[in-house]
């Protein structure tokens, strides 16, 4: 029996309003001085009538373990998606707070513990964009490609070693009109753009690219 897609997407702003350290070099005293874009949590929402599913990516290094089934339970407790249909993401910007308690950077003295104030807002920002996107679902259409990143991006410790150039893009539109409701993409590459003499909060290229667009 054919089914009808339903589709929406919604962004949440969850830019600190204070300085915070910004995490991803080690050993190097960061702390925003400002705003370069805002980091934002983007959800889709997809349903084909019996099985929905919520994409979630967050402008951030990393999403705690913790945190993200605190917000998969709160989504499910809102709209009724199942936990395991939730996923949660980062997109590793080395531009924005500290998240997580980082095995690696603890000897580090200058890299502090996350705050817990952001991480907070972070959660809440998931949950509120997820629910957003939720309400925001209409008849759709879905397609998918693989796109090339060769040009994009490579192997930074060897170039001549492997690398992975192919980028999924997931792209939906509006059933009547064809108008574009969201594009999702993977690609692996560091989000190191901006390195670290840069002090402004950004979700480097990841978030230029969604600007672009």
């Amino acid at each position: 029996m054919h089914t009808q897609l339903m589709a929406g997407a919604a962004a949440v702003d969850v830019t600190p309003d204070e300085p915070h350290f910004l995490f991803g070099y080690p050993h190097v005293a960061r702390r925003s001085t400002g705003v370069h874009d805002p980091l934002l949590a983007s959800a889709l929402f997809l349903s084909d009538g019996e099985t929905a599913a919520l994409f979630v990516a967050v402008d951030a290094i990393f999403v705690p373990n913790d945190l993200a089934a605190r917000a998969r339970r709160r989504i499910g407790d809102s709209i009724g998606v199942p936990t395991a249909n939730v996923m949660t993401t980062a997109t590793h910007t080395h531009s924005g707070p500290v998240t997580v308690k980082y095995l690696s950077n603890e000897a580090d003295p200058v890299v502090p513990d996350p705050d817990p104030r952001f991480l907070q807002q972070m959660e809440d920002g998931i949950v509120a964009a997820a629910i957003a996107a939720h309400e925001a679902a209409r008849p759709a259409e879905i397609g998918l490609a693989v796109a090339d990143g060769s040009v994009v991006g490579g192997n930074r410790r060897d170039p001549a070693g492997p690398s992975n150039p192919r980028v999924p893009v997931l792209s939906v539109r509006t059933a009547d009109d064809h108008a574009p409701i969201a594009a999702m993409l993977v690609c692996s590459m560091h989000p190191t753009v901006l390195h670290e003499d840069s002090t402004l909060l950004s979700g480097d290229f990841p978030a230029l690219a969604r600007q672009y667009l």
